[in-house]
């Protein structure tokens, strides 16, 4: 017995200096995956932390901007792989996570062989770190969620709602001077003089998206399992609060749009009884009416919109914008790259009113579809749809519900933003699909527990 050990340990036959060596090695291997374990679940509970704490380390003008939620997302890309390659077997939502990772990354290889193809002089090398920043890296979070246990899930949750507080509040803290993020602060409209709420962040639009995706992160805590309800109510009381402050306070009407098809599906899906379904409308008309009366600057955008629907000039610049990248993909059909979008977009936009190019569409699907051709938007769709399948449930919980309603959300913002591709929202959205798969697995290891 002890010769076939240790020939099968390559350590000779004799003798008892193998069996110790054979025991060192595993204790080391032990220590080894105890200290990546705690990684993995250190690197998760950072994510959105410095998602809303954008804090640059190097810069570099034809790069980019390298971060530390870079750095902590390249980080569990590596634990995370580590994990998948000593696992046996796989379930099936892992399975599905792996597919959302990939096809998170995909369009950018797609971006770079339709950016060859347009121009064969195309930089690529920016064209696969800027869609890694916005949208492959943060791909891999449900993947590295399903890889760390049950109890890490209420933290993470906690650790979102937490972030949503920090990103709402620095502003009224001596802090907010001191964010770099002060100099890439952009908006479509109003650049530095826009007016409107964004918290720690750099963009109006996701600082709505953020809010709305923490509310309903906060609300699907509050619904968990029984035990320290009221700590659970509180904060999801808290989250929601805080989230319906940076959707009114932003102004941004698509934030408002998306919320709309939140609650809409909330109320249509939710197994909640009819109280608190009309507890969530109530909830939602009431922060609608506050924000109508006492900020101006939200009156004055919703006002200029029901008024003027399509012919908003700001409604009507994406609507033409997205025509434009549409004829374009049409003479392009596998995709011309993102940093390409304006040489390709010149010609058909000669008789745009309110552009001669467009460097970007303001919506993911016509961006996406553009700038990685027809096989890179199937990527983005297909990545969409098993984030949502992530959440398949024969009967929905109410939790899976409120985190279904994210994800409804993220979907309308698509339509009027690049975002969930963005450096802020596509963490919080990530997160809300990894929750998901958490809250499936759980259900599938106690339907077995029964069995």
């Amino acid at each position: 017995m002890k010769e076939s050990l240790n020939n099968a340990c390559g350590r000779g036959s004799t003798g008892l200096l193998p069996l110790r060596s054979v025991s060192t090695f595993a204790i080391g291997r032990s220590v080894l995956a105890s200290f990546a374990e705690a990684l993995h679940r250190l690197l998760l509970t950072l994510v959105l932390p410095f998602t809303v704490l954008w804090i640059p380390l190097v810069r570099n003008p034809g790069l980019g901007t390298l971060t530390i939620l870079d750095c902590v997302l390249l980080l569990i890309w590596g634990t995370t792989l580590l994990y998948l390659g000593t696992q046996p077997r796989r379930c099936s939502s892992q399975n599905q996570a792996i597919r959302i990772a990939v096809y998170a990354f995909a369009p950018a290889l797609f971006g770079c062989l339709g950016a060859v193809l347009f121009d064969s002089q195309s930089r690529l090398t920016p064209e696969i770190l800027q869609h890694a920043k916005r949208f492959g890296l943060p791909g891999i979070i449900p993947l590295a969620m399903l890889m760390s246990p049950a109890k890490m899930v209420p933290r993470i949750r906690v650790v979102a709602i937490a972030s949503l507080l920090t990103m709402v509040l620095i502003p009224f803290t001596p802090l907010t001077d001191l964010l770099p993020v002060n100099d890439v602060k952009t908006d479509l409209s109003g650049g530095k003089g826009d007016l409107r709420g964004r918290g720690s962040l750099s963009n109006p639009n996701d600082f709505g998206y953020v809010g709305l995706l923490g509310a309903v992160i906060g609300l699907s805590h509050a619904a968990g399992v029984p035990g320290k309800r009221f700590r659970r109510r509180l904060w999801a009381t808290t989250a929601v609060f805080v989230g319906l402050v940076a959707l009114v306070t932003s102004a941004s009407r698509s934030a408002m749009a998306a919320a709309v098809a939140a609650v809409v599906y909330l109320v249509s899906y939710s197994q909640s009884s009819l109280a608190k379904k009309l507890r969530v409308l109530v909830i939602f008309i009431t922060a609608i009416l506050i924000g109508w009366q006492f900020s101006s600057i939200y009156r004055d955008r919703m006002a200029m919109t029901t008024e003027q629907t399509i012919l908003e000039p700001s409604t009507f610049a994406r609507i033409e914008a997205q025509s434009v990248a549409f004829r374009a993909w049409l003479h392009h059909p596998l995709g011309v790259g993102f940093g390409n979008m304006p040489a390709a977009t010149s010609e058909f936009s000669e008789n745009a009113q309110s552009f001669t190019a467009v460097a970007g569409s303001d919506s993911i699907y016509f961006d996406f579809l553009l700038a990685t051709g027809a096989l890179g938007f199937l990527c983005l769709i297909r990545c969409f749809q098993n984030c949502w399948r992530l959440a398949g449930f024969r009967r929905l919980s109410v939790q899976a519900t409120y985190l279904k309603a994210g994800m409804v959300a993220a979907f309308v913002f698509g339509i009027a933003t690049v975002a969930p591709a963005s450096v802020f929202v596509a963490p919080f959205f990530f997160t809300i699909a990894g929750l998901a798969g958490c809250l499936r697995r759980d259900h599938v290891l106690k339907q077995a527990c029964w069995a």
